[in-house]
């Protein structure tokens, strides 16, 4: 019966970020040119960066929306006499 292949049978890195990815060598791993290195930390800053903007505009109006309505229900229970 055939076992599924491990890592430890195939001597390949093989980074899957998306269906199209190839296996890489080890001998290319060694030649890494810097400006994919700095690429692909500046992508993933800028994508970073803009998720934190976008949940802290999502918090701040949560936030304000939360606060309105509390102060709406305390100016409709409000005691007069």
């Amino acid at each position: 019966m055939n076992s599924p292949s491990t890592p430890m049978d195939n001597p390949s890195l093989v980074i899957s970020l998306s269906p199209l990815a190839r296996p890489i060598k080890w001998k290319e791993i060694e030649s890494v040119d810097v400006y994919d290195v700095v690429f692909s930390y500046t992508s993933l800053f800028a994508v970073h960066t803009y998720t934190m903007i976008v949940l802290s505009f999502s918090f701040l109006l949560f936030t304000f929306s939360f606060w309105q309505l509390h102060l709406s229900l305390i100016n409709s229970i409000s005691v007069r006499p």
